[in-house]
């Protein structure tokens, strides 16, 4: 009797419509909400990771085999970019984010020697000319006039006694380690260059390591000829030095015309009016007691 009562109250009293719907749409809700909660969790670190994971199991692609076929083959569905355009946005892509060029720079054993940009390099070449060394432009002080003006009498002594060849103590005080260390400094990218392009073909054993030295001291001289050759009044220091030291050691007007040619030094002319004023603004001034040349 009691059941029979319970089943008709249960068909007099139906649940409501919505009192039956609102276990399932809280569900449904909870689940949306647990579904954004877990694609926000979606980091850069995990997309890549997980298109990595897409290209090896799903293509069967490594990544340099990816790269090869992207730039060497023309796209379809609706993305037909020619080689060349993929070529390009690859370039763009790599060259005009430093952090990327910075990491590939840091890993040489990578079969890669390190990326470089034209651009890059004349920011360096920009820096070594505000550096204030040998690369920058010459500016006549007190220290140097007295030295420099026995330049234009190559013929004899000058009037303190200073003989022409005093000159060789401007490439002693120089020193082209220290012009080598500016580069380091200044310069990293073009020294590891050079470094780099001026290792040698093959390490012979049989024969003693060569003299690290006399390396430095032409990537010393290409950096001063690159500078020279970008800024002729700023970054001229050197082939102005190296030019009066030249000429006061009897070096002939051809052979320094054609080192200038090279970039090693400046021009006859160029040296014998830099010498010519040097002297008459030595004579004008009062007498100094030394020179520093970097």
């Amino acid at each position: 009797m009691s059941d029979r009562t319970s089943r008709r109250s249960v068909r007099l009293n139906p649940t409501p419509l919505e009192s039956r719907e609102q276990p399932r749409t809280a569900a449904l809700t909870a689940g949306v909400h647990r579904k954004r909660a877990r694609s926000r969790v979606w980091t850069s670190e995990k997309r890549v990771s997980d298109i990595c994971k897409y290209m090896s199991k799903t293509h069967h692609l490594t990544l340099a085999e990816f790269i090869r076929v992207y730039v060497t083959t023309q796209g379809d569905d609706g993305y037909g970019d020619r080689p060349a355009t993929r070529a390009k946005r690859l370039a763009d892509a790599i060259y005009t984010q430093p952090e990327v060029l910075e990491a590939i720079r840091q890993h040489p054993a990578s079969s890669v020697g390190g990326i470089v940009t034209v651009k890059a390099l004349r920011k360096e070449m920009k820096a070594l000319e505000e550096a204030g060394g040998m690369f920058s432009a010459y500016q006549v002080d007190r220290e140097q006039e007295k030295s420099l003006q026995g330049g234009i009498r190559r013929e004899g002594q000058s009037e303190d006694g200073q003989k022409p060849e005093d000159y060789e103590c401007i490439l002693d005080d120089m020193r082209f380690g220290r012009m080598y260390e500016q580069v380091h400094t200044h310069a990293p990218l073009l020294c590891g260059l050079l470094d780099g392009l001026m290792a040698p073909k093959i390490e012979r054993k049989d024969r003693p390591p060569r003299d690290p030295s006399k390396f430095k001291h032409r990537t010393a001289i290409i950096t001063s000829i690159l500078c020279y050759s970008r800024a002729s009044e700023g970054s001229n220091k050197f082939p102005r030095v190296f030019g009066a030291f030249l000429h006061s050691n009897g070096v002939k007007r051809r052979v320094l015309d054609l080192l200038h040619h090279f970039g090693l030094c400046e021009g006859y002319k160029g040296v014998h009016k830099h010498l010519k004023t040097v002297a008459e603004q030595a004579k004008a001034s009062p007498p100094s007691l030394g020179m520093d040349f970097d």
